[in-house]
């Protein structure tokens, strides 16, 4: 397999530097980063006593990535909302926080026996033209498929419809707003597509479980639950300096679009064992996108479903799972016009 760099290495980049230095006399500039934290967000059942489970997790209204319990990394000082819908009939719980990197703040909200009475909830009923298609809610694949009925308590949700091999069509996704007493019927069209990697067939399925902080047990994640999103699959290595140059610019326009249904999913490239190290110290710049441990299935991800041989490679995937980009290096102009094209089709 073949790994370009695309960055100068040895005697070459070291000339290179002295020429920048001594002859041009360009400075080179420390920046001080603000300081970290983290926040530790956990559910418990006051009745049971049981921990919740796969809760979604808002921060500042915004849908996070990991659910409960969670660590949510890259978090600079401040006060922070954090809400948790775990859904099942519980009422959303918010509790606020305030955090002093370097330490820890913890969020442990507190739910009582949730209740599953249609006059609290509202019945949702999905359906779609391909049978036992996963339902996602909040950007999470669900143990529902269709046809399937259930309950909601009040809040803004975002469902969407997946099934291996198709499209998803005639919407890609809805924005609900539940209301007590209420019911939703939400239809779906799915249609077959080819997959592959490039432009205009379907993206390749995989699942992968992301660097929290301290290991590799977030998630796992997917393309699939992201389905009738904006999604970017970027893939990296730590040694590979446009890569690196890069992610501060997919940050912002993650940060830029999020709310408008952007999301980035970071997977390592797998063969150069970068670990929990090297993850660290791409994190450590500010990402809070997925960053995707590939480990020994690095070969079926790289080599077979996305022919990759130079780094970084993106992909830009539209709200029905299509690839509509694919490109290498990418600023943050190039990226955010490319993504708010996706986002206001």
């Amino acid at each position: 397999m073949q790994r370009r760099y695309g960055f100068m290495q040895g005697p070459t980049l070291i000339v290179c530097v002295l020429l920048c230095l001594a002859v041009i006399g360009c400075e080179i500039e420390e920046t001080d980063l603000p300081a970290r934290g983290v926040i530790s967000v956990s559910a418990v059942d006051t009745t049971t006593g049981d921990s919740i489970e796969g809760a979604s997790i808002f921060i500042n209204d915004q849908l996070q990535t990991l659910r409960t319990p969670a660590v949510i990394s890259n978090k600079i000082e401040g006060q922070y909302t954090v809400s948790v819908r775990p859904g099942q009939g519980y009422v959303t719980v918010t509790q606020t926080v305030e955090l002093v990197p370097p330490d820890t703040a913890f969020a442990v909200l507190q739910f009582n026996e949730p209740d599953t009475s249609v006059f609290n909830n509202q019945s949702v009923f999905v359906e779609s033209d391909a049978e036992n298609a996963i339902v996602i809610v909040d950007d999470q694949l669900s143990e529902y498929t269709t046809p399937a009925e259930f309950l909601l308590t009040p809040g803004e949700y975002f469902i969407s419809c997946y099934a291996p091999g198709m499209k998803t069509v005639s919407p890609s996704g809805y924005a609900l707003d539940a209301v007590a007493a209420d019911s939703a019927t939400l239809s779906f069209t799915l249609e077959e597509v080819e997959t592959g990697n490039t432009v205009g067939t379907l993206a390749p399925e995989f699942e992968l479980n992301s660097f929290t902080g301290t290991d590799f047990s977030g998630g796992p994640f997917s393309p699939a639950q992201y389905r009738g999103r904006v999604l970017l699959v970027n893939f990296w290595h730590s040694e590979c300096a446009p890569c690196r140059a890069e992610f501060p610019g997919l940050e912002q326009v993650y940060q830029d679009h999020q709310d408008a249904g952007f999301r980035i999913l970071a997977v390592n490239a797998g063969y150069n064992n970068d670990n929990i190290p090297e993850f660290q110290d791409v994190k450590d710049i500010g990402l809070t996108f997925p960053m995707l441990y590939n480990g020994d299935n690095w070969q079926h991800i790289i080599q077979e479903l996305y022919s990759i041989m130079d780094f970084p490679t993106n992909f830009l995937v539209d709200e029905e799972g299509i690839i509509q980009y694919r490109v290498g290096a990418v600023e943050y102009e190039e990226l955010s016009t490319m993504v708010e094209g996706l986002l206001s089709e």
